[in-house]
């Protein structure tokens, strides 16, 4: 049985089979989230619950199945200024997450004194935005409506949109459904 520290899910193959989330590596839906490993059999042993690898992954000598997603599936947030209008955008991909969390916030970060900081965050291809995230939006909103200026979100993921429904910050920040409309508006 799994330690309290560890999260585990019976698989639906076997009721002695679980699956052992991988803490700190990069992840993306559809991809294998950790380990398999068969309760009772040591070194984690081949048996009919443990899944096939899908391509590109290995297994390490502790039976932890390693998977490196494509540099495309890695979050990842991008900082660019739109050269028409000035605009500084953000474009997060991935899960905004507590590993995720300090490089958005450096990219959505404004600096005291700052001219007007105008910001639009780009979270088309964000798969999941937890609490962590939640504050890093609350913060930056707070922190360029105090300069004068504004943060809008464009084109929301549905698993993203779902969460600022949920949270009623998309009634406090201004959502658009395109990058376009947040650019023009």
């Amino acid at each position: 049985m799994p330690s309290d520290s560890t999260f585990s899910r019976p698989s639906p193959h076997a009721a002695n089979c679980y699956t052992y989330p991988l803490s700190g590596r990069p992840r993306s839906r559809g991809q294998p989230l950790g380990i398999s490993r068969v309760s009772g059999r040591p070194g984690g042993a081949q048996s009919p619950c443990t899944p096939a690898l899908p391509a590109g992954a290995a297994v390490d000598e502790t039976g932890t199945t390693i998977h490196d997603p494509s540099p495309e599936d890695r979050p990842a947030v991008d900082r660019r200024t739109h050269h028409d209008s000035g605009i500084r955008v953000v474009s997060a991909r991935g899960e905004i997450d507590a590993d995720l969390c300090p490089r958005l916030q450096a990219a959505v970060h404004v600096e005291p004194g700052a001219r007007t900081p105008r910001i639009v965050l780009d979270l088309s291809h964000a798969t999941l935005l937890d609490s962590s995230g939640i504050n890093v939006l609350v913060a930056a909103y707070q922190a360029a409506e105090g300069a004068g200026g504004w943060l809008r979100i464009a084109a929301p993921a549905l698993p993203v949109a779902r969460v600022l429904r949920l949270t009623e910050l998309d009634t406090v920040i201004d959502c658009y459904p395109t990058l376009d409309d947040a650019l023009t508006t």
